[in-house]
């Protein structure tokens, strides 16, 4: 036994040493790319500004975004010298880039921006496809920040612009990007029908890499349906795609979103088996937001396992990644279920914690669901700390008191609810057979009138919360602009948004702060000088 004890010595060492240098050589390999990088650019600075510089200088950006170590000062050289050489294309090009790379780091207000400025000079050229390749991208940006009707308004150009040109994939990226709005509605449908439509198009040029997104989206979207066997059938196609087209761990998107249906299912195991695959891939090829993801519902399914402290800890792994790269989304999804987790289990202090991080990556203020979930959360912790025997003798007085009651209302309502259950849902069905048909036509035309609109408006347009970017406002903060810049009163503001005059006051004041004004006045001249 102390032989293989002393040979065990050794054997863990040299493990650790492995680990060690392939650490070490990471590193060294960063830093090398690195050094080529900046002697690149140096050496690019030294030569004649021309279209080909200006090019060369956006495509070593695009390398340093892809190894995620952006250097802007390559992309606004870019920038600059195009402007110097007026090479209009280059301009939009550049921009393009730089707004995509803020988007793909969740700096989605910077990306909107940047790629603004990059639609106002490729529409100066001839280069249609770069111009609905932004819209598109536009459109991504407004809807991983909510606005629904600016999305809409970005991903219809696309897609109007692309039928023009009769260039398919691009209105298929447009309709994905419609349906997906839906899908963020729950307007899951809707959704459908546009997941369809861009999957025909895509089928009728043979876009396998399309194919595979559409089906997958098609997929997901019967998951939410709760029709998962369509849901397995879409997306299991899709992998099947994505491991015969030759790309190694494509497969893994897919690989996700079955662990995802299984979830739903709870068929938590089954879950966790493929979420243990894609978090190996997710390491191998670096994706932190999939993996921070596939962490935090892995730790969920685990907890659904009964496997609480395992569960916990792969929520906290997750977190910590997300926290790394900013990825708003899984902050919320990790606080909230361990905020739930910790409500579960009668730790109120911590729930109440997590809860209140939670809404920290929200909106500034939070609605009106949001508000009385955090009040009964609150009120749980403070009845917590009170007297036990107090407390418990007056649950078991509420408790008797209920159950009394309910005995009562059982006997006497069963019957009644049970009817007006029934008649309800028939009234629906009935409802829903009657006016399915029309649901996609009215649509539709709301659609084509949005479109209509668009046209009106002038190319140099420019959004309202494009005008006040640079303040770094708040999502409420802009809305309560917005109302206060149209002549609504602080009493007038308040229902509007769901929230109090105290809460509208406490906005203006952040407001003040940012904009650097004292009064209303002045913040008005100040927008009206932004415009």
């Amino acid at each position: 036994m102390k032989r293989i004890q002393l040979l065990q010595i050794p054997i863990f060492a040299l493990i650790a040493l492995c680990l060690l240098l392939s650490e070490t050589k990471g590193i060294a390999q960063s830093k090398e790319a690195q050094i080529s990088i900046n002697k690149s650019f140096h050496e690019l600075l030294n030569t004649p500004n021309d279209t080909l510089k200006v090019n060369k200088l956006i495509k070593l950006f695009k390398k340093t975004a892809k190894q995620r170590q952006e250097k802007y000062e390559i992309i606004d050289s870019a920038i600059n010298i195009a402007k110097s050489i007026l090479y209009i294309k280059g301009i939009g090009y550049a921009y393009y880039e730089k707004g995509l790379t803020k988007r793909k780091t969740f700096k989605y207000y910077q990306g909107i921006h940047n790629q603004t400025k990059s639609l106002t000079f490729l529409r100066q050229t001839t280069d249609t496809l770069a111009t609905i390749k932004c819209l598109n991208s536009i459109g991504v940006g407004y809807r991983k920040l909510n606005i629904v009707d600016k999305s809409f308004k970005y991903y219809f150009s696309a897609y109007k612009l692309a039928q023009e040109y009769r260039y398919s994939p691009s209105m298929a990226v447009a309709l994905n990007g419609i349906g997906n709005l839906f899908i963020d509605t729950k307007k899951y449908k809707m959704a459908l029908y546009y997941f369809r439509k861009a999957l025909n198009m895509e089928l009728a040029i043979n876009n396998e890499r399309g194919i595979e997104y559409d089906y997958t989206n098609i997929g997901e979207t019967y998951m939410f349906l709760g029709n998962f066997d369509s849901a397995h059938y879409y997306v299991e196609k899709a992998y099947e795609i994505s491991i015969n087209n030759g790309k190694k761990n494509t497969h893994v998107y897919e690989l996700s979103t079955l662990a995802k249906i299984y979830q739903k299912e709870k068929k938590y195991a089954q879950s966790n088996a493929s979420y243990e695959e894609a978090i190996r891939i997710f390491k191998e090829i670096k994706n932190k937001r999939y993996l921070a993801n596939s962490y935090i519902n892995m730790g969920h399914n685990k907890i659904k396992l009964k496997r609480e402290a395992e569960g916990v800890a792969d929520i906290q792994k997750g977190l910590s990644l997300a926290l790394q790269i900013g990825s708003k989304e899984n902050i919320i999804d990790a606080y909230t279920l361990l905020s739930t987790y910790y409500t579960n289990t009668g730790n109120y202090k911590k729930a109440l914690l997590n809860y209140k991080k939670a809404a920290q990556f929200k909106d500034s203020i939070l609605n009106e669901t949001s508000q009385k979930q955090l009040i009964n959360t609150q009120v749980a912790y403070e009845t917590y700390e009170k007297d036990d025997k107090i407390a418990e003798l007056k649950a078991a007085e509420k408790a008797n008191k209920e159950l009394a009651e309910r005995n009562l209302k059982l006997l006497i309502y069963g019957g009644i609810i049970a009817l007006v259950a029934f008649l309800s849902l028939l009234y629906s069905y009935l409802l829903h057979r009657k006016n399915a048909h029309l649901e996609i036509e009215n649509l539709n035309i709301e659609l084509k009138k949005q479109m209509c609109q668009i046209e009106k408006n002038s190319e140099n347009e420019v959004a309202f919360e494009e005008k006040i970017a640079s303040f770094e406002l708040t999502n409420r903060e802009i809305e309560v602009l917005s109302l206060i810049t149209e002549g609504l009163t602080y009493e007038q503001i308040a229902p509007k948004l769901y929230i109090s005059k105290n809460t509208v006051k406490y906005h203006m004041k952040n407001i003040f702060a940012k904009m650097e004004v004292s009064n209303r006045v002045q913040l008005l001249k100040k927008v009206e000088a932004e415009s």
